[in-house]
């Protein structure tokens, strides 16, 4: 559906749920498309349908030990904020441990991987442009609860993951993993 600007300014917002067109929405801390990924609770509360194609967004929720592979994203850069928790980041061979209040951004191919090291880790995640999330719809567990599992109810499978990810420029390399260190530090 293609709106004008003045038509859009007419609409009432969504309120939620997530629209599945560019028009106004907006969600309660914690609503959105939940998902459990191998012990992550991954919130989307944007898509591409959603936002036009220009970026997506979900909140990472996690417990101690709740890990992302190694990963390539050939097609989106990422972003990701740490709220709460504490979270260690490999980009390449380096390694990072990120608090509160702390970022990193992942250009299109560039290999990442996380660990949540606290008992409860939340980051923010949005990707440009728009469909890096697709690869969570396909292959996560669609949940009600609003919390992470307290242990995975589920794993997905390296070849689960690659036959997922594929069609969207996803891979999953082997990766050594580095000790985490402060060479980031400004």
């Amino acid at each position: 559906m293609s709106l004008d600007v003045e038509s859009v300014h007419r609409l009432a917002p969504e309120v939620n749920r997530l629209p599945g067109e560019p028009v106004p929405y907006c969600l309660a801390a914690g609503e959105g498309r939940r998902y459990e990924l191998d012990g992550r609770l991954v919130t989307v509360i944007a898509t591409a349908r959603d936002t036009g194609g220009l970026f997506d967004a979900a909140y990472l929720t996690g417990g101690r030990g709740a890990t992302a592979p190694f990963h390539v994203h050939s097609r989106h850069q990422r972003s990701f904020y740490v709220f709460d928790g504490r979270v260690q980041f490999w980009l390449g061979g380096d390694s990072r441990v990120l608090v509160p209040g702390d970022s990193v951004h992942v250009p299109a191919g560039t290999p990442v991987a996380y660990r949540m090291l606290a008992h409860l880790t939340r980051v923010l995640t949005w990707a440009a442009p728009g469909g890096a999330l697709d690869y969570v719809e396909h292959v996560g567990t669609p949940v009600q609860q609003h919390i992470h599992p307290v242990t995975p109810n589920s794993a997905t499978t390296p070849r689960q993951r690659a036959e997922a990810g594929a069609p969207l420029g996803i891979t999953f390399p082997e990766h050594p993993f580095a000790e985490a260190a402060d060479t980031w530090d400004m």
